[in-house]
């Protein structure tokens, strides 16, 4: 096996006019070698489409010549695609002809296991694309929001303010195509999940991150509010904390206290409550926090 840098496609560049696969290149795993083929597509304005299952003709084929195939399934240990015009069924004969323009001849087939160290290796690959594809499309299918987001994750690390239509500007000045505002806001929603972590398991280790504020900052109290449902499980309905220095610091503050409140406008609503005083320098001195559903007195 030849040794390839893993996920580097052996060095080849999706935008060079010479990019091209080579067989037996290594990528780190099947979504990484998905965004390098949706690379490709796009820096040369054609299509791909995964394979479709179609063992019909080719069992046929193997009880009269007396062999043995395997199918080429899509799966976690392997992934195949082909040109997008090459028709299922009728694309290649079984003695590897193709019909010229009609069936685009393009292919490649890749398989993980333990030989690789889990990683993908390409089986098999022909390069030659006999399709014609000429206009550039708005909304290009392999422009996905998840290749949106790997695009530009990076400028959105050093400004977490970046909006819509900058997050469209960065990728026509990439890719030079146009992407619409919605996949871009897909893109965007993902790429804050990959920076900060997902909604719902931020909820669930809220408990032990609270855990580890006390422990790291004595002094602080914390309080978690929620419903019984169904079984053991409980729905989050407020939280309230203050940290141990600021308790410890009030007692050098003017005795005065200002409640405030910010809408949340993530994927759970509420509202971020915080009380304030005002130190001797006349700084606003932070004391206590709240996350609950509403603004009310209650709260």
């Amino acid at each position: 096996m030849v040794s390839v840098p893993i996920d580097i496609n052996s060095g080849h560049d999706t935008q060079n006019d010479d990019f091209s696969f080579v067989k037996e290149d290594l990528y780190e795993s099947k979504e990484k070698l998905i965004n390098v083929l949706r690379s490709y597509a796009i820096a040369k304005n054609v299509k791909f489409r995964p394979t479709k299952n179609n063992t019909t003709s080719y069992r046929s084929y193997a009880i009269a010549k007396n062999v043995k195939f395997r199918p080429t399934k899509n799966n976690t240990t392997s992934y195949n695609a082909v040109c997008f015009y090459r028709k299922d069924g009728e694309d290649e004969d079984l003695d590897g002809h193709y019909d010229g323009n009609t069936n685009c001849p393009w292919k490649l087939n890749s398989r993980s296991g333990v030989r690789v160290g889990g990683h993908f290796k390409i089986t098999t690959y022909n390069g030659v694309h006999t399709c014609s594809n000429p206009r550039l499309e708005m909304n290009n299918k392999h422009v996905s929001s998840s290749f949106i987001y790997r695009l530009i994750l990076s400028h959105l690390r050093k400004d977490l303010d970046l909006r819509l239509k900058d997050i469209r500007l960065l990728v026509h000045k990439t890719i030079n195509l146009d992407v619409s505002y919605n996949k871009c806001w897909n893109a965007r929603g993902k790429m804050m999940i990959k920076i900060f972590g997902d909604w719902d398991k931020s909820y669930e280790i809220l408990p032990h991150y609270l855990k580890a504020l006390k422990r790291e900052n004595p002094g602080t109290v914390y309080e978690v509010s929620s419903d019984p449902l169904d079984g053991e499980e409980r729905r989050f309905t407020g939280v309230f904390w203050a940290f141990g220095p600021c308790i410890e610091g009030f007692q050098y503050c003017r005795p005065l206290l200002s409640i405030d409140g910010t809408h949340l406008y993530g994927k759970y609503k509420g509202v971020l409550l915080v009380t304030t005083g005002v130190d001797a320098d006349d700084g606003l001195f932070p004391l206590a926090f709240a996350v609950v559903d509403i603004e009310n007195t209650e709260n």
